[in-house]
């Protein structure tokens, strides 16, 4: 949802267009729906999971894809495995013999070896003593959502804690495997409770996920885990309060110095990077236009963005021209891509 800061920013131009934006939507959402059978989805799922595993599976879910469905089972008596099998657009043909039946049999393999997974990590965090909150979905893989104190100014110690739980996991699974974890720093210097068992059903409640949070990937074949690699979660300026204290802020700015200037919904973050010196001080760009050109925005401003999060305050704010670089994107001094760029964004979490 856009903030006030943004509609203020576009004034009648945006809230004259908005309707159009969700007609089209609705109408996008309409023709995938009446692409998909969801009700005769789960039905021949249903048939052809007793078909395969007699008694084994059971629907808890469905997720609707471009113009099928996709059909989540658990495994009776296993809390840590889910299946995920993609149907055919027309269930009707999902059926014993069929390549449906093959894709369900690949879906439990793979299930079968992530439930295996996670329940190793339970084992290993807990026995590491570092708190394992749930599974994060990304990029078609999956992330572990842990809870370390990094330190401000030099988080390989903490880092190294991690690679003592990776290891552990090893030792408990019987093999290291590459792993991605998406990290929170405790609350007020205390630790979270570790659940008793984190199963694909845990989830971290709304107020959690609206915390920074970083990323970093463990490659096994690697001696240490760098806090080079570690990557702010670019989730948190993109929706939240600082989403919207940001927007506020460079609203104002371009009112004063461009009055004919506009900002886009939604807002466009570029070559956000932590500071090489604090891992609570964040960089990036927010990206804005010098004039609304017949509904057009060509991006040609950008706001340089310092951000403290400890203090939850903004420590620079500065409008400058942006210019297109000979690759059609923004040419912004002193960044270097991030994961948190578009087309770059969780890229090493897989």
């Amino acid at each position: 949802m856009a903030s006030k800061a943004n509609r203020v920013a576009e004034g009648g131009a945006k809230a004259a267009k908005k309707p159009v934006y969700l007609r089209l939507a609705l109408a996008a959402l309409m023709a995938v729906g009446g692409c998909a059978d969801r009700q005769g989805s789960v039905d021949a799922a249903a048939r052809l999971a007793e078909a395969t595993y007699p008694g084994r599976l059971e629907v808890i879910g469905t997720q609707l894809q471009k113009d099928h469905y996709d059909i989540i089972f658990a495994i009776k008596q296993d809390p840590f495995t889910r299946v995920r099998l993609q149907m055919d657009r027309d269930p009707s043909t999902c059926r014993a013999g069929t390549d449906c039946q093959k894709r369900l049999r690949r879906a439990v393999v793979e299930g079968r070896a992530r439930g295996e997974q996670l329940k190793a990590m339970n084992q290993a965090f807990r026995d590491c003593e570092v708190p394992l909150l749930a599974t994060y979905p990304v990029n078609g893989g999956i992330a572990y959502a842990i809870e370390l104190d990094l330190g401000v100014a030099d988080q390989q110690p903490a880092l190294d804690r991690l690679a003592n739980c990776t290891d552990a996991f090893a030792d408990v699974y019987g093999e290291p495997i590459r792993h991605n974890f998406l990290i929170f720093r405790p609350r007020d210097g205390a630790s979270a409770k570790t659940h008793e068992l984190v199963t694909p059903d845990t989830k971290l409640n709304r107020d959690r996920q609206q915390e920074p949070s970083y990323w970093i990937s463990v490659d096994p074949a690697q001696d240490e885990i760098s806090q080079g690699n570690l990557r702010i979660d670019g989730e948190l300026f993109r929706a939240g309060p600082v989403h919207d204290q940001l927007v506020e802020a460079a609203t104002a700015l371009l009112r004063k110095e461009h009055p004919k200037g506009v900002m886009r919904w939604p807002n466009t973050f570029w070559k956000t990077q932590l500071d090489p010196s604090r891992v609570d001080v964040v960089r990036t760009y927010l990206m804005a236009c010098s004039e609304d050109r017949e509904g057009l925005c060509n991006q040609d401003l950008a706001f340089r963005i310092t951000y403290d999060l400890a203090q939850r305050r903004l420590t620079e704010l500065t409008l400058l021209d942006a210019p297109q670089g000979a690759s059609g994107l923004p040419d912004l001094p002193g960044r270097r891509p991030t994961s948190h760029e578009p087309d770059e964004r969780r890229a090493d979490a897989l």
